[in-house]
């Protein structure tokens, strides 16, 4: 299983003139393995996995921001704008930042 399709790919590859970063085949396996097979994974094997990813969407995530920030924002917008529409009981949006967060541009590792 891919984290991208082809096709998104291509396009982001087209767009920003370089290669997206992927998955390992060993890294695939590994989620595969626990996700699909149930396998108990190491404390350090799990960690290690989850900073993997992060590197891989961080960068992906950044560029969108600094290359495509007004279509971000307008984004963002529209799905809290659907939230409090959703909601029968008038909803208050609070915004905290998260290990991956479209609100800011974190390299700290976790």
């Amino acid at each position: 299983m891919a984290i991208f399709t082809k096709k998104f790919c291509c396009k982001n590859s087209r767009i920003f003139n370089k290669k997206l970063m992927m998955l390992s085949k060993n890294k695939i396996n590994f989620r595969n393995e626990v996700i699909h097979k149930g396998k108990n994974s190491g404390k350090e094997q799990a960690l290690n996995y989850g900073q993997t990813v992060l590197d891989v969407i961080r960068p992906l995530l950044s560029n969108f921001k600094n290359n495509f920030s007004e279509s971000v924002s307008e984004a963002v917008f529209n799905h809290l704008r659907g939230c409090i529409k959703d909601s029968d009981d008038g909803v208050t949006i609070l915004s905290i930042n998260t290990i991956i967060s479209i609100t800011e541009n974190s390299k700290k590792g976790h």
